[in-house]
């Protein structure tokens, strides 16, 4: 009852009445809002232990790629018959009516490979190849970072090396100003599969969020209506 129970003691077999007891209900409720409170708290806490957990995740594997990347275009460097400064950027390699040889610059870019012989496999021409053929949510990916054709002039007589399946070439990409930034262009010109087109695309893609002293960063993608995508870095 809301009076509150009366509360009697027995002593030497004589009662006496010392009051009552009664219900705090002020109690009851710091009792539940401390619970709801610590809850919430373990919640938070969880929640951004979590956050803290996938970051560092996400970051240890971006960095491995990194790592693995740089580790290749070290050797490729070494093993290269092209002259190359471990201080130079390849923009300051590009010079009027140079072309490859040992007055070339190594491009630090990503090496493309398959995991077969590539001589010995029958190669596929560029013309033949749409883009509408690629794969959907691949061709979704790419949009994000497409660069309209009249916006990349290719310096084709200005090469910066080569590959088994591609030329990279000095390039420069015009802005809505007219102004030109000098940047490489990776092109893929020996294929034997679609899925050679899918890899190289991929690849340039994981290029778009490096930050790293000795591998290029993705600027844009440009795809032909007709033949072999191009790399721009």
């Amino acid at each position: 009852p809301t009076e509150g129970l009366p509360v009697r003691v027995s002593v030497n077999r004589e009662d006496y009445d010392v009051g009552t007891v009664a219900y705090d209900k002020t109690n009851t409720s710091i009792v539940i809002a401390g619970i709801a409170l610590g809850i919430i708290a373990a919640l938070v806490v969880g929640a951004s232990l979590a956050l803290i957990v996938m970051k560092h995740l996400k970051a240890k594997k971006q960095a491995n790629i990194e790592n693995r990347l740089s580790t290749v275009l070290s050797r490729a460097r070494v093993g290269s018959h092209l002259n190359s400064s471990p201080t130079d950027d390849y923009r300051r390699g590009f010079h009027s009516g140079q072309t490859s040889g040992s007055g070339a610059t190594t491009f630090q870019g990503l090496l493309y490979s398959a995991s077969y012989d590539h001589l010995a496999a029958p190669l596929m021409p560029g013309e033949t190849v749409s883009m509408v053929s690629l794969n959907t949510d691949l061709l979704e990916e790419v949009n994000e970072v497409l660069i309209p054709a009249e916006m990349l002039r290719i310096e084709e007589n200005q090469i910066i090396g080569k590959g088994h399946f591609g030329t990279v070439y000095h390039g420069f990409l015009i802005d809505s100003m007219k102004q030109e930034t000098h940047c490489a262009v990776k092109s893929l010109n020996r294929i034997t599969d679609l899925g050679e087109v899918d890899q190289f695309l991929r690849e340039g893609i994981i290029m778009k969020g490096f930050h790293h002293p000795n591998i290029l960063s993705l600027l844009g993608i440009m795809l032909p209506k007709e033949g072999l995508p191009l790399v721009v870095m």
